[in-house]
């Protein structure tokens, strides 16, 4: 709850679909981070700091993502993409879960496990940095304005209106 605020205060804007990919791929950094010093936590109190760490980038990436979906996404399809979203979360969240467990009945420790989890999100930060310089995804040129066009194609406000929105 705390990182979409910061977030949201400081560089997201609800009209370039770009910043909310950015918050995403910036969020998956804080969640390696967090990751690894769960696996590396010598007390109780550093263990918390980390695990706060941690569910800043998840948070900053639930809320983002729908958010970009919400934003890129017809008004004809939205439901059933975030019906879909919706359903491959939890979906991931029971396969993680489930492969934590074997994993744990296989011998291996916390630490590992939480390294396991931290080099994930280490790599799908790479990739989706890559994939974002390159003009993949929201950081498309043609998504610019993208929410301030639908709300006029849907009448919600007029051409002449100047909004600035910080979502």
């Amino acid at each position: 709850f705390i990182g979409p605020i910061f977030a949201n205060t400081l560089y997201v804007d609800g009209n370039k679909p770009h910043t909310l990919q950015i918050a995403c791929i910036v969020a998956m950094l804080f969640m390696s981070a967090g990751w690894f010093g769960v696996a590396n936590a010598p007390t109780f109190q550093v263990l918390c700091y980390f695990t706060s760490l941690r569910t800043i980038g998840s948070a900053l990436i639930w809320q983002n993502s729908t958010l970009l979906l919400q934003t890129l996404t017809s008004t004809e399809m939205l439901g059933r993409v975030l019906g879909f979203e919706y359903s491959v979360a939890r979906l991931s969240e029971a396969g993680i879960a489930f492969l934590a467990g074997h994993l744990e009945d296989m011998g291996y420790g916390k630490y590992e496990i939480a390294s396991l989890a931290g080099t994930i999100g280490l790599t799908l930060f790479v990739c989706w940095s890559i994939y974002h310089t390159f003009g993949g995804g929201a950081a498309n040129r043609k998504f610019e304005k993208t929410s301030v066009k639908k709300l006029e194609k849907e009448g919600i406000i007029s051409a002449n209106d100047h909004i600035h929105t910080v979502v």
